[in-house]
Parts: C-alpha cells; sequence; structure tokens
C-alpha cells in the first residue's frame, strides 16, 4: 500500500468513501453514476437499460431528487460498460443530452466528472435551449480565453485534483486529454438558470469531455479535503 502511495503521488480516498456524503441537508444538487441499477430506458425510471440500451433516465445518488432525463428517443445517450467494468454514458456528439430540474441562481456551485477523454471541443455543463450560461470550454488551440459564459464567474478548476492555471480554451482542452476527472468551483448571479445538462451546447459544436462515468453537482464549495476525496474517487472510474 505504502509503495503504492509514493508511486501515485497522492493517497487514495477513504474507505468506503462516497459521494453522496457530501450532501448535507442544507445542500442541493446531484450525483450520477452509471450502474446497471441506476440507469434505466424511461423518462419514470421503471425499465432498467442494459449495457448497449439508450438512456431516459438516470437515478440521483445524491438523496435530493435531482434525477437525470431525457425524453426524447434521438437524444439519449448509451449505457455502456469499459474493459475495466465501470459503466459509462457514450454520447454521439450531435444531439445527446442528459438534464435535470434544477434552478441555479445566485449560488455557489461546484461540478464535477469522471470522464475517459476524446479528441473532441467540449463543454462541461450548459443550460437546456440557451446560448449561456455554462461552465468550461474546451477547444482544440483556442486562444478564447472565455472558458465560462455570461452569468458566471469561475473560480477554480482541477484536473485530478491538481490546480489548472491555464486561461484559455485551448490550454483546457489540451490539459483534458491527459486526465480522468475534472471539478469545477464557480458562481452563478442572479441569472436564470434552469434545466442544466451535459451533453450538446446550444448550437455550437460543443460536448461533453468525454465518455462519462460519474457526474456531480453541489451548491458549496468543497474542502481541499472533500476535493482530494472526491477526485480520488471519480479517477478510479475511468480505465
Amino acid at each position: 500500500m505504502f509503495g503504492a502511495i509514493l508511486l501515485s503521488g497522492k493517497p487514495p480516498a477513504p474507505a468506503g468513501f462516497n459521494p453522496a456524503s457530501l450532501f448535507g441537508a442544507g445542500d442541493d444538487g446531484w450525483y450520477w453514476e452509471p450502474s446497471l441499477a441506476t440507469t434505466f430506458t424511461d423518462v419514470a425510471r421503471t425499465t432498467s437499460a442494459a449495457v448497449g440500451d439508450s438512456i431516459g433516465g438516470v437515478t440521483d445518488l445524491s438523496g435530493k431528487g435531482n434525477h437525470g432525463f431525457q425524453g426524447t428517443a434521438s437524444r439519449r445517450m448509451v449505457l455502456r460498460q469499459a474493459a475495466n467494468g465501470s459503466y459509462y454514458y457514450e454520447s454521439d456528439a450531435v444531439d445527446d443530452v442528459l438534464q435535470t430540474d434544477l434552478f441555479l441562481s445566485s449560488k455557489r456551485m461546484t461540478v464535477a466528472m469522471a470522464f475517459k477523454p476524446l479528441a473532441r471541443n467540449f463543454i462541461m455543463l450548459s443550460n437546456l435551449n440557451e446560448s449561456r450560461p455554462w461552465v468550461g470550454i474546451g477547444q482544440s488551440g483556442s486562444g478564447n480565453s472565455a472558458i465560462s459564459g455570461d452569468g458566471v464567474t469561475l473560480n477554480s478548476t482541477y484536473y485530478d485534483n491538481v490546480l489548472f492555471t491555464g486561461t484559455t480554451r485551448g490550454n483546457l482542452y489540451t490539459s483534458a486529454q491527459s486526465a480522468k476527472s475534472i471539478i469545477v468551483d464557480f458562481n452563478v448571479d442572479p441569472t436564470f438558470w434552469r434545466d442544466p445538462m451535459i451533453g450538446k451546447f446550444d448550437s455550437a459544436a460543443f460536448y461533453t469531455p468525454g465518455d462519462t462515468f460519474a457526474t456531480l453537482a453541489i451548491d458549496r464549495e468543497l474542502t481541499s479535503t472533500e476535493r482530494a476525496n472526491l477526485a480520488t474517487h471519480l479517477s478510479a472510474l475511468v480505465p
């Protein structure tokens, strides 16, 4: 064990760490981690999905009831399983979206994702059918420094719990190609933001960072210990 810690450069998360433990009585958000028990072919989450099925509903494991859903069959992601046994959402990078009903306004937010990077432009979190606000655009070769949309103040971004110090969409894209997890801390001003989603961003060619193994949102800043535990848990899901 000690050798593994030294080689990895970071200790593992505490035994039995569960991202759902981050949510207290006053917190809101979601935690979606795909499995055969949490993924369904219908929005009402009555019919369990098998590997290869399109995803109509996903159970929120945070206990806050912010389940993921997609009512339009052509816009549904597909449940897949990686060689390490982990399940993930696969997007067609055209119009697939997984959304929830959660009102974001005048809040401090942390959003996290476990992903296997794909070489494509991406956006981490956006708002259904609206061009703004949004968080986290990675764009190959871009010098555009706007990596958060109108109504969002970006506080910090961590890849695999290492602080991202770049300033452009191109920097964000490049760093994603060798990462397994991303955690973003930001503030949302009074801009109306309902139906946050992962997937396609408006009419532009930005999608999820890659195959998505888990995603979390919580309306507060995480402590450094919480962030480290979450990053370790998320990274372990990705082969």
